[in-house]
């Protein structure tokens, strides 16, 4: 069969489908002498064009929508997730534990019920919030005839709760969490009997169908349409079934999310446990707070906890399980023991950080590894560990021309604190993100246009709590080479005061730590010493507090039992090799508050000179010293 050349098909524009059909029709005998810009033919030929470009646009737009990965419709997104296993997460309420002490209105022995739901107000930034009790507590009275409930979480939000009766002939029945700003980790599902009969029965979110049954008081929990959830039972044999008039209730609390997170404050708005007289102190300020999961991150979590299958054996499989499992997660690594220093074969590490707080507890840590032990392989320890924070000092000398400003001096050494505080914020205090010294020195320059240039010098710090009743030995890692120009060099690390004991037993103040490299080595001895702030003299206090390991940014401390120190902890600066500092492993960079030092230096003399058009900005690739 001869091939008709004139049939195109590749054009998707309407004007290209267009003229495709004008010249399949110019191409027929009887039509090729026909002037289609003036004819009938011409309007026909926009009602064909317009018509497949219409079936083409759709057509598109529903492959689109058939993928995980290029649908744009939530409700799509959603579907394709749920047919691979994976639920999105809901709203999550922030969580703040209180210790709540309650002083009776009447003197009692009697133990007091502290009512689930029970309300509590707080404002940040101005606005106000609600938090609840999530469960009843029993308190019983001390000796001196308080009663002191310790730990007790609050969850931001407003409790709610809908009643359903099960109809076995409707067949269009759904029990719906009907609040999109539901927060599903606070469902309470409880089974009724019936409207007459009030015996209940709470059943368990289904986790592992595994280790469901048919006798299982189970329910299963799927987002649906406009980001509710909708909650089903089991079919008699994955899981029991309802019973036609059972009673189905449904209590949960509606959040505004990450909104109260940092609440710190609490005030009964009522009465606490029948009483009018409470105490609130707050143990941990509130955090953990998010919207609900949005498209992009259901596109990248339901993928990577696909592959998992619901056992943990690649390392991906257990920071996807993690990010599932935690809900107020703000970062996660993790490495195999065959990557850690030292060595550990046969385990895995997890390191994790909360949102809006620098650790988890040892409780919550323990609890994360627990549950991930359920899904792990027998052979494999899992470890659940801090956060290794190091710190970068900075140390700005900026050169500003006042005359282009109106700003004065502390307000513009104010705004550059403020924008160092904000990088540290968008661009650190996450695992595996890096500080880029070139990128901040050339943004501070940016902050004002009085602003000449800066010199910036950086200093990593590492800060530790010392017992003063035992002897101390630790490792500090930054895992970033220490500056070391010569071998003679004295002056890579220092630290904060001390007061310790010399080697022949005497109490001396004002002790700092010193390096002493060994030539031809790349590693020194750490001492104490002392140095007259009157004089400069230097003196030894102890000659061997550790070691100094430099290609590998570490340092060790051995025997360090010092008598006090200044402040509540005590900090070791160490100059780096360069001023880009990468983390490893479990290490989270930060600049605080405390680590921004800022001078300002007028540029202009009276002559109208600049002092300091002969100096030139540290790069990233220079030392800082």
């Amino acid at each position: 069969m001869a091939v008709n050349t004139a049939l195109q098909v590749s054009e998707l524009d309407f004007d290209g489908i267009k003229g495709n059909i004008i010249n399949f029709i110019k191409s027929k005998n009887q039509f090729a002498d026909f002037d289609f810009e003036g004819s009938n033919l011409n309007l026909m030929a926009d009602m064909l064009a317009y018509n497949t470009f219409y079936n083409s646009y759709y057509v598109n737009q529903l492959a689109n929508e058939s993928f995980l990965q290029s649908a744009q419709l939530r409700n799509n997104v959603v579907s394709k997730a749920k047919a691979i296993g994976y639920t999105p997460r809901s709203a999550v309420a922030p969580m703040a534990i209180v210790d709540l002490l309650i002083t009776p209105d009447i003197p009692t022995a009697a133990p007091l019920v502290i009512e689930e739901y029970t309300e509590f107000t707080t404002k940040v930034n101005e606005q106000e919030y609600f938090f609840v009790t999530t469960e009843a507590i029993t308190v019983k009275p001390n000796r001196q005839g308080d009663y002191l409930a310790e730990g007790v979480e609050l969850r931001e939000g407003t409790p709610i709760r809908h009643t359903y009766v099960n109809d076995e002939t409707d067949a269009d029945q759904k029990f719906l969490v009907k609040n999109p700003s539901a927060d599903v980790g606070t469902l309470d599902v409880v089974i009724q009997s019936s409207q007459s009969d009030d015996t209940s029965v709470v059943w368990s979110k289904a986790n592992n169908v595994t280790e469901i049954f048919p006798t299982t008081n189970c329910y299963f929990l799927d987002e649906v349409d406009e980001g509710r959830f909708e909650v089903t039972f089991g079919n008699g044999s994955l899981g029991r079934k309802i019973q036609d008039g059972n009673v189905i209730l449904l209590d949960y609390i509606s959040t505004q999310g990450e909104g109260s997170n940092k609440a710190f404050d609490f005030v009964p708005t009522g009465r606490v446990a029948g009483q009018l007289q409470c105490e609130v102190t707050t143990v941990q300020a509130a955090s953990g707070g998010k919207a609900k999961e949005t498209i992009s991150e259901i596109k990248f979590n339901a993928p990577k906890y696909f592959a998992a299958q619901g056992r943990l054996v690649t390392l991906e499989d257990y920071l996807t399980y993690t990010r599932a499992l935690v809900t107020n997660l703000d970062s996660i690594a993790g490495w195999g023991g065959e990557d850690n220093d030292p060595k550990r074969y046969g385990e895995v590490f997890i390191s994790v950080k909360p949102m809006n707080r620098a650790f988890y507890s040892n409780v919550e840590k323990k609890s994360i590894a627990r549950q991930l032990k359920e899904r792990n392989l027998v052979t494999v320890r899992i470890n659940v560990i801090d956060p290794d924070y190091t710190f970068i000092e900075m140390n700005i000398d900026i050169y500003y021309n006042p005359e282009f400003t109106p700003l004065p001096q502390e307000t513009l050494a104010a705004n550059i604190a403020t924008y160092i505080k904000g990088f540290s914020k968008d661009t650190l205090l996450l695992f595996e993100k890096n500080f880029r010294f070139s990128n901040l020195i050339s943004e501070i320059d940016k902050i004002d246009k009085s602003i000449r240039n800066n010199l910036t010098a950086v200093r990593m710090r590492k800060s530790f709590i010392p017992s003063i009743v035992s002897e101390n030995n630790l490792i500090l890692k930054t895992n970033n080479t220490f500056y070391l120009p010569n071998d003679s060099y004295i002056g890579t690390l220092t630290s904060s005061m001390f007061t310790h004991n010399n080697d022949a037993g005497s109490e001396v103040a004002n002790c700092q730590f010193e390096d002493i490299h060994f030539e031809g080595s790349t590693t020194g001895r750490l001492r104490i010493i002392q140095v007259n702030s009157l004089t400069q003299v230097k003196t030894v206090v102890q000659s061997n507090a550790g070691r100094v390991y430099y290609n590998e940014g570490k340092i060790e401390i051995l025997g360090f039992n010092p008598l006090s120190y200044d402040n509540d902890k005590l900090d070791i600066f160490i100059r780096p090799a360069i001023n880009d500092i990468t983390p490893v492993r479990d290490q989270i960079l930060a600049i605080l508050d405390e680590d921004i030092k800022i001078t300002m230096h007028g540029v202009v003399d009276r002559d109208g000179n600049d002092s300091t058009r002969n100096l030139s900005t540290v790069t990233s690739a220079q030392n800082n010293g």
